[in-house]
């Protein structure tokens, strides 16, 4: 008996997730990988009992020589010295910390804190509990990169003194209700953080600043003083810029704002306003 015969597009798309899903599991496995590695590498540069490092019992002139014989590229040699101590401060808390018994299990966690190896090392647990506590808002058991990247972005937020996780100022507090509510607000980057990885989480976030389709073009002072150029970007920018006038829509009940400009959205009508403020962020809300 003859088989049903499969639409062409069909057979394509079953050809691409076959592929695409042998490329995940690849890509997820060099992740892991680079954990293990990382971890080893750090373990060969540390002293043994007789004050050398283990590199030097098999012959080699240093751990960057021994590297290079195993094909390892200078690139990748800094970053696995970076990830090994990453892991290493984190796993250091063991015994101390009932959340260091999660312990990272992929490159991809580790990354956004690599530049606490140099500026603040002892942060690096810190920054970590931050986004254990951050998966378990989100009910997951451990952090994936974005609950690692909303813990050094609120690092960052607050010069290095991370407060509880995702604890809601009473303006944040107001604003997340407001969107919840369907209503368009602003929040600004720098206080806000709470508020925006709320709105990240939830797939709802989009940046309207300099830098993405809706920033103002105009700078200070090259092209006037703050009311100039947003009364600039306001009636000479945002009316002749067909590729902003055909998404307005899209920005509706956002939680919205940029350095310049904050838009005041409807269906209808659609007017954009400038105002002083923060740079923003804007996140859909259902």
């Amino acid at each position: 008996m003859r088989g049903t015969l499969v639409p062409k597009q069909d057979k394509g798309l079953k050809a691409f997730n076959r592929v695409d899903q042998q490329i995940v599991a690849s890509v997820n496995a060099i992740e892991s990988q680079s954990i293990i590695l990382a971890k080893a590498l750090r373990e060969m540069a540390v002293e043994q009992k007789d004050g050398k490092p283990l590199w030097s019992a098999g012959g080699f002139s240093s751990l960057k020589h021994y590297c290079e014989d195993r094909a390892i590229g200078r690139r990748q040699f800094h970053y696995l010295l970076t990830a090994g101590e990453i892991v290493s401060k984190i796993e250091s808390q063991d015994g101390q910390d009932m959340h260091h018994m999660v312990q990272p299990q992929n490159a991809r966690q580790i990354r956004p804190m690599s530049s606490l190896v140099s500026k603040d090392p002892d942060a690096i647990p810190t920054v970590w509990d931050y986004a254990i506590e951050a998966a378990k808002l989100d009910e997951q058991e451990r952090p994936e990169a974005k609950h690692v990247q909303e813990a050094m972005r609120e690092y960052n937020a607050r010069d290095g003194k991370l407060q509880s996780c995702r604890k809601f100022s009473d303006r944040e507090s107001k604003l997340k209700t407001d969107s919840e509510n369907g209503l368009t607000v602003v929040a600004n980057i720098n206080t806000d953080s709470a508020l925006i990885s709320w709105a990240e989480a939830r797939g709802k976030y989009v940046y309207v600043g300099r830098g993405s389709k809706w920033g103002n073009p105009f700078k200070m002072p090259d092209d006037g003083d703050r009311e100039t150029v947003c009364e600039c970007y306001r009636k000479h920018y945002v009316p002749n810029k067909t590729s902003i006038l055909s998404d307005l829509d899209s920005l509706v009940g956002m939680v919205q704002g940029v350095l310049l400009l904050t838009a005041a959205m409807s269906r209808r009508n659609a007017c954009v306003t400038c105002k002083q403020g923060g740079p923003l962020i804007c996140a859909k809300t259902t």
